[in-house]
């Protein structure tokens, strides 16, 4: 007959009930997160934007792991609002060359939980971003004949879900999926920027985990 080691049976029991039921507390936390962030849409890696003399390509961009901070306030045991920064390094390509291109986000975001009284809690989530992409050597102006970053800013929306779980009321770890849905409407490049006539849409998935402590 195969034993069950007796370790597995002390994981099952924490994620699965056998521990004292722990609700999800009321006030500000603080946290950090580690996301894999990624970039689609009409980041081809095949197309160009042309701004008043400049030159800026539109890369496509590899997914990438990252680093993020966390502020929330729980206003009850299901809803807390939840700001969070968000910061990845891309590898990406473009009509032959190769770069790195810095992601960065602001979610502002509402999480609503389930199964609050108990320490493994499902949430759902919804929220806004403003996104900054910064291309390396991603623009070129023939007036001045040399290359330099472009940076495309846009805002979007967050729809997500995930799961946290409370090993006591001031501390939990989390993991969660969303999906960004972002518009790029402006592109700056080595010596100008503007509008984008066509917005670039850059949706993608991020994937984090984090750690938090509840005051």
């Amino acid at each position: 007959m195969m034993r069950i080691p007796a370790m597995v049976i002390c994981c099952g029991l924490l994620f699965f009930g056998a521990t004292p039921p722990v609700s999800a507390e009321e006030g500000f936390y603080i946290g950090l997160g580690f996301p894999y962030n990624t970039i689609w849409g009409g980041f081809d890696g095949n197309s160009t934007v042309a701004e008043s003399g400049n030159v800026i390509y539109v890369p496509k961009i590899d997914g990438a792991l990252g680093w993020g901070i966390l502020l929330g306030y729980g206003v009850n045991p299901e809803a807390s609002f939840e700001l969070s920064y968000l910061a990845s390094n891309h590898n990406a390509k473009w009509t032959g060359a190769r770069g790195d291109v810095d992601y960065t986000v602001l979610n502002f975001d509402l999480k609503y939980g389930f199964n609050t009284s108990r320490p493994t809690q499902p949430y759902i989530l919804f929220g806004i971003n403003i996104d900054t992409l910064v291309v390396k050597n991603g623009s070129f102006s023939a007036v001045l004949s040399k290359a330099g970053d472009a940076t495309y800013t846009g805002t979007g929306l967050n729809l997500g879900l995930g799961m946290d779980h409370y090993f006591n009321p001031k501390v939990s770890t989390g993991v969660g999926l969303t999906y960004r849905i972002v518009e790029y409407d402006h592109a700056k490049g080595i010596s100008n920027s503007g509008q984008l006539k066509n917005f670039l849409n850059g949706n993608g998935f991020g994937l984090i985990l984090d750690g938090a402590y509840h005051f």
